[in-house]
């Protein structure tokens, strides 16, 4: 295996293991023509063409769960409680890589 395929696997793997580390969050996807929904993010599937989303708020009405495309949602924001991102998370996601790195 090249050195970048070895990188690009690396990252992959802790992309998905940060990923993992939101489940059960409260999110709010920014979707296409600017519309915004929220729910409890999940899971996505092993593609990640899908997350799986519970509880999801929209403009016309609730779900209790739902599968949202990948390719629909511009992006993702995670929140605590507390309402501000989940720093905490992305500190140990990135202290858990180093340590794996070392």
């Amino acid at each position: 295996m090249s050195s970048d395929e070895e990188a690009r696997a690396w990252l992959r793997e802790h992309f998905l293991r940060t990923l993992t580390k939101f489940n059960g969050k409260d999110a709010v996807f920014t979707m296409h023509q600017n519309i915004t929904v929220s729910g409890q993010y999940e899971c996505s599937s092993a593609d990640l063409k899908y997350f799986h989303v519970s509880d999801l708020k929209t403009p016309l009405g609730n779900c209790k769960q739902s599968l949202l495309r990948s390719s629909d949602v511009i992006s993702i924001d995670f929140k605590s409680q507390s309402g501000l991102l989940l720093e905490p998370i992305l500190l140990a996601c990135a202290k858990d890589c180093v340590q794996q790195n070392q």
